[in-house]
């Protein structure tokens, strides 16, 4: 309400003193001035005609003129994001807080995500429209909080949901009020919202699939937690065996019923991590079905690990579930598999390595595993390295010298980069879900169908050639390709690559 007594001239009940709080009660109490007039439910039916275009014309003006006041974080107001309730958000359960617009966006994509699972036709549906900016919104302009004085000057009251949304959450907002309080009709109402806030309709409609679900979306007893809390949970929980990968870098807890927190070494330093922006990319670029975020990375000064707190995948790996499903399951599977590698060959390509605002190092088995090498600049340096690993390994295999050099001639791409059965999951419902992002970044196309043969070695369903079938079907034949990285592979593990123009040492 400071805000809109700042920015605008919008009449709004004047508040008295400062928000009285007492120490014992849960309430906080807002002392204002008492308004001489009635709601616009009451008073719509007797107005004229002139009267009802001036209180339509002047609504539109306030709208405005809220959507000039600077936005912030998504949510309400504060110093910083906070918990957002309303119709919105499934009533007053609350969800969030969101720490910006992309946070946002991507709650709304799970939550459709989660409708999808009970009406399969909305599986192709678009997903969240964030292409609008965020702006100040009412976010429940309803007939009866807008109060008509003596002299029909318009004041506009309850602002408890108030906020930095989408633009057309006014409009949405204003539509949905209508289903229980409207003046003289829905198709009125709807046209006035249009005159003051913009067309509903296709906003409405898309928010109308999942609505249902929004109201049975649970908050999680962790969103309550602060991050000291998050990080103590985590070294007092057990964690999931099979997720503690070579030398217990990651690992991933179960800290309540429906949160899990991941481990993350720290080991390059930089922030924002690589996996998370990765699963940003991911989120935004695809309907690709992984963990939501349910907060941003926690980083403690003074620990070697990042935190993630992400929502808990009822199901199990497709590692331990593939010898119990039919053949038509597991055709859904390799099929949906399919697709989720075409989504991630779609999206927007960098420089090579792990996702972020400049080059990285890269690690895992495509490049010897958790030691590093790079950063990249772009992919003529890429592949220079590994033709020079080429080099240091003809030293030791002479029959290698005629091999011809790194295949450069795939584009790069996004790839997950470690595939592998444990990273799959079937959830009850025999969805797929991927995790594990660990390595995910860009790289030359065929490099995807390498890694997932790769993971065949220590962890395969029946046998390396069922596997190699697999990867096969989803991402195309790795055959060519993996014997080239088979002859360098040891090198990979012995050679520091110091850079192009510098001599490639051995590792200590």
């Amino acid at each position: 309400m400071e805000l809109v007594s700042r920015y605008t001239n919008i009449l709004i009940p004047r508040l008295r003193r400062a928000p009285i709080q007492p120490l014992n009660d849960t309430f906080t109490y807002l002392v204002m001035e008492h308004i001489d007039g009635e709601s616009l439910a009451n008073r719509w039916d007797s107005l004229p005609q002139g009267t009802r275009n001036e209180v339509i014309d002047t609504l539109r003006d306030y709208i405005s003129q809220l959507r000039q006041i600077p936005s912030s974080h998504p949510g309400p107001i504060g110093p910083s994001p906070r918990r957002c309730y309303g119709p919105m958000f499934g009533g007053d359960r609350g969800q969030g807080p969101f720490a910006d617009y992309e946070e946002l966006s991507g709650y709304y994509d799970m939550v459709l995500s989660c409708a999808a699972k009970r009406i399969p036709q909305l599986k192709d549906s678009r997903k969240f429209d964030g292409s609008v900016p965020l702006v100040f919104t009412h976010n429940n302009l309803s007939m009866d909080h807008m109060i008509l004085g003596k002299d029909n000057r318009i004041w506009i009251v309850g602002w408890n949901l108030a906020g930095c949304y989408p633009r057309w959450f006014e409009s949405v907002s204003m539509l949905w009020s209508a289903e229980e309080k409207w003046i003289p009709g829905w198709e009125e109402w709807k046209d006035i919202v249009t005159k003051v806030a913009g067309d509903p309709t296709e906003h409405s409609q898309w928010m109308h699939r999942i609505r249902a679900t929004l109201k049975t979306l649970r908050r999680s007893v962790s969103d309550e937690w602060d991050d000291t809390e998050i990080v103590r949970r985590f070294d007092e929980c057990p964690g999931f065996p099979e997720s503690a990968e070579e030398g217990g870098y990651d690992c991933v807890v179960k800290i309540c019923d429906d949160m899990v927190v991941k481990s993350i070494s720290n080991v390059d330093g930089e922030i924002p991590h690589s996996q998370f922006l990765a699963m940003k990319l991911v989120s935004t670029y695809t309907n690709i079905l992984i963990p939501r975020l349910r907060r941003a990375p926690i980083a403690p000064l003074d620990d070697d690990f990042t935190y993630f707190v992400m929502g808990h995948i009822d199901g199990e790996s497709l590692a331990k579930r593939w010898d119990s499903l039919s053949e038509e399951t597991r055709k859904d599977v390799i099929n949906t598999l399919r697709d989720y590698v075409s989504q991630l060959r779609q999206i927007p390509t960098s420089h090579p390595g792990p996702v972020g605002p400049s080059p990285r190092s890269c690690c895992g088995p495509m490049f010897g595993g958790r030691r590093r090498q790079g950063p990249f600049a772009d992919y003529e340096e890429l592949s220079h390295y590994y033709n020079t690993m080429l080099g240091c390994a003809t030293k030791h295999i002479p029959q290698l010298e005629d091999s011809k050099k790194f295949d450069d001639s795939a584009p790069l791409v996004f790839c997950h980069n470690n595939l592998s059965t444990d990273h799959i999951l079937l959830d009850k419902d025999n969805r797929v879900w991927i995790v594990g992002w660990n390595f995910a970044g860009f790289y030359p196309q065929w490099f995807e169908a390498v890694s997932m043969l790769h993971s065949a070695e220590e962890k395969c369903i029946r046998g390396h050639d069922i596997w190699k079938d697999i990867v096969t079907e989803v991402v195309g034949d790795p055959m060519e390709h993996a014997e080239w990285m088979h002859d360098i592979r040891p090198t990979l593990f012995l050679y520091k690559y110091d850079g192009k123009d510098k001599h490639t040492s051995h590792r200590k």
